[in-house]
C-alpha cells in the first residue's frame, strides 16, 4: 500500500467521524440511535429495516457569542434558564 493510498484512507476516516461528531448535542450528549422496524409474516416478525434516529438539533447562539449545537429540550431549558 502505498502512502498516498493510506493518506486517503484516513482522511475518509475523519470526514466519517467529523459526520457522525455533528449529530450529537453538544449539551447533554445526545446522539443517534439504532432502530428497526418489524413487519409480521405469517404469524412471526421479522426485522426488516435498520436505520438511525437522529436527535432535533438546532445552531443556537449563547449570550457569551459562542455558537453550539443543541438538541430542542436542551434548548428549552437554556431558554429558561435565560443562557441564549
Amino acid at each position: 500500500m502505498t502512502i498516498g493510498g493510506l493518506y486517503g484512507n484516513i482522511l475518509v476516516l475523519k470526514i466519517i467521524i467529523l459526520f457522525i461528531m455533528a449529530q450529537v448535542c453538544e449539551n447533554c450528549g445526545k446522539g443517534r440511535n439504532k432502530a428497526t422496524s418489524w413487519k409480521k409474516i405469517m404469524s412471526k416478525l421479522d426485522p426488516t429495516n435498520r436505520y438511525f434516529q437522529k436527535p432535533n438539533l438546532h445552531e443556537v447562539k449563547l449570550k457569551t457569542g459562542k455558537k453550539i449545537k443543541v438538541c430542542t429540550k436542551c434548548q428549552r431549558k437554556l431558554s429558561k434558564e435565560n443562557l441564549l
